[in-house]
């Protein structure tokens, strides 16, 4: 069985996550500064960040998490269009398997991506018995 996860995050070079926090008139799920440790890693934050988590079980599809994702976001239009060039809009995918699974998204989907001026980031890695013999692939 497959498990997905997806996020929508906006990052910024220049504004701290309280003020994005206030642009977007929304508190996030997540929220980072730069400089910040990710979790317990050796990783660094390059970027102020903000992040709505899809709410979905991870045994939904990919495609109900985005479109849940983008029904809890679609206030956020408006907000990211009057912040514009100061941040970068990405929804981000990880897709875990045995098998690698379809990813189709509906011209819906899309139009609602670029109504948020967000990018698309799926990642997929398909898992073996074995770990030696993981893939991943990037889409």
């Amino acid at each position: 069985m497959n498990q997905a996860f997806v996020s929508l995050r906006v990052l910024s070079d220049t504004m701290s996550p309280a003020s994005l926090e206030a642009a977007l008139s929304m508190c996030g799920d997540r929220t980072w500064a730069k400089g910040a440790r990710r979790g317990a890693t050796q990783l660094v934050e390059k970027e102020n960040g903000w992040e709505l988590v899809s709410s979905l079980s991870a045994e939904h599809t990919l495609e109900e998490h985005i479109n849940s994702l983008m029904q809890r976001s679609d206030v956020l239009v408006i907000p990211l269009k009057r912040i514009g060039s100061a941040v970068g809009v990405q929804v981000s995918c990880a897709v875990y398997g045995e098998v690698c699974p379809p990813i189709n998204l509906p011209s819906t989907t899309v139009e609602r991506l670029a109504a948020l001026g967000s990018s698309l980031d799926i990642d997929v890695y398909v898992l073996s018995d074995n770990d030696d013999n993981s893939t991943t692939s990037n889409v």
